[in-house]
């Protein structure tokens, strides 16, 4: 990178690729001990901001993330209000074949960013993307694995990992500093599609539970059913939950229970699959979607209690007209007493998807529907959506489209990847280093 001469008491910048992040850099200069200093910041579209550095005797330093992948900037160094020189340099690019991201449309800008799983059939990632499309941050996984399901966490991303071939057990949940400082990789057994970070440095996660059942004509068969377990991923593990044990028994759910897969390195049959998991904290619940079941639990996060079942066959609330229930659907966004699914309507009459919002009135024993945004496309897996500050969502469909969607239902900006690659779970991020 070059480096610009500086005005006089003002030492250069040096700006290196970080050893810890390939999306970061680290700015050092040096400047008295006892001197007061800052790292300015000046991207190629004019956005400039401060950082604040690190003293390590008369050297300072920063790590620099969130630039414009690929794009020059501009640090300038101040010591005790004294301004130098800009240094130029130039944000790191994502790695070559890495899916990128167009502008369908933007009649509403979107000013945040999104947090978002990418997989297609060599790499997958979890990264950070701008409203215009830009890779800001990224984190790719080994070729024989696959991450899915970001979120934010205090110590930056946490986000599930697998291995592509779903033939071992032994996954992993990531944890990842923004500049890489903090990485942490934590051992769930069994675990798949989402984990979910709970407030005593614990997770909880969905894991497989694979057994001997009666199935096809009431004939013994490996099944593959779901637990619910908390812990620290340390050996530390207690189940919440087992279907097999506490919802049983076993029952072909739909056509997708007839048609086996692989678990484990093994073949097996499916009748839950379930696919999210999100812990609600004010009543301190984790929410359990199974898909082939069609079965939405709430959990006392401490004892597995099931609080209570929206749909599935013993449902302690009710639909208040049939046509409200979804059809193997995905679920990332919990509030209290509040739902947001993305409904794939995968076995509905008319092919569909869509985004419901539900209430939940415990009292009644019913959900109420508040709001249906009706996608006029049918996703039949994955798929996500969002609450949005203003009202409206942010929804992200497998075959790589990430939309806003207003009060009023108008699509009003949208990504689309640029190739074959499979858009997962999604974040909206007010703010963005």
């Amino acid at each position: 990178m070059t480096l610009v001469a500086c005005r006089p008491g003002v030492d250069r910048v040096d700006l290196r690729p970080s050893p810890t992040a390939a999306a970061a850099v680290v700015a050092r200069f040096e400047a008295p001990e006892d001197a007061a200093t800052e790292l300015r910041v000046i991207e190629d579209d004019g956005a400039t901001y401060a950082v604040e550095t690190t003293r390590r005797g008369t050297r300072r330093e920063a790590t620099l993330v969130g630039l414009p992948a690929g794009e020059p900037f501009q640090v300038v160094a101040m010591v005790d209000g004294v301004e130098g020189e800009p240094t130029t340099g130039q944000a790191p690019s994502p790695s070559a074949g890495m899916p990128t991201f167009e502008v369908a449309f933007d009649d509403v800008p979107f000013e945040g960013f999104a947090l978002v799983a990418l997989t297609d059939p060599v790499r997958s990632m979890v990264g950070v993307v701008d409203g215009a499309g830009r890779w800001r941050w990224w984190w790719e996984a080994a070729p024989d694995r696959t991450f899915a399901s970001p979120r934010p966490t205090a110590d930056g991303f946490l986000w599930a990992s697998q291995d592509r071939a779903r033939g071992d057990v032994a996954q992993l949940a990531h944890v990842r500093s923004l500049d890489g400082q903090v990485s942490r990789d934590i051992a769930l057994t069994g675990a798949h599609h989402m984990v979910a970070e709970l407030d005593d440095d614990s997770f909880a996660w969905l894991a497989w539970d694979t057994r001997e059942v009666p199935w096809v004509d009431g004939v013994p068969d490996r099944v593959t059913a779901d637990r619910v377990m908390v812990g620290r991923g340390d050996g530390d593990e207690h189940e919440r939950l087992a279907w097999f044990d506490d919802l049983g028994p076993a029952e072909i759910p739909c056509s997708h229970g007839l048609v086996p897969i692989h678990r484990g390195g093994e073949p097996t049959y499916e009748w839950t699959h379930a696919n999210s998991i999100a812990w609600e904290p004010t009543r301190d619940e984790l929410v359990v979607n199974a898909r082939l079941t069609d079965t939405i639990l709430g959990l006392d996060r401490q004892t597995g209690a099931v609080a209570w079942q929206l749909g599935g066959a013993a449902p302690t609330l009710s639909f208040a007209d049939p046509a409200d229930a979804f059809s193997h659907a995905h679920l990332s966004d919990v509030r209290p007493d509040q739902l947001l699914v993305f409904d794939n309507g995968v076995h509905r009459e008319e092919r569909l998807s869509r985004v419901i919002a539900y209430t939940l009135d415990r009292e009644r024993s019913t959900v109420v529907v508040d709001d249906v945004l009706d996608l006029g496309v049918y996703v039949d897996f994955l798929g996500d959506a969002r609450w949005r500050d203003d009202g409206g969502y942010l929804v992200a469909t497998s075959s790589g489209s990430l939309t806003t969607f207003d009060r009023a239902h108008s699509a009003t900006w949208r990504l689309r990847l640029d190739r074959d690659a499979v858009l997962g779970r999604v974040h909206e991020l007010d703010h963005f280093p």
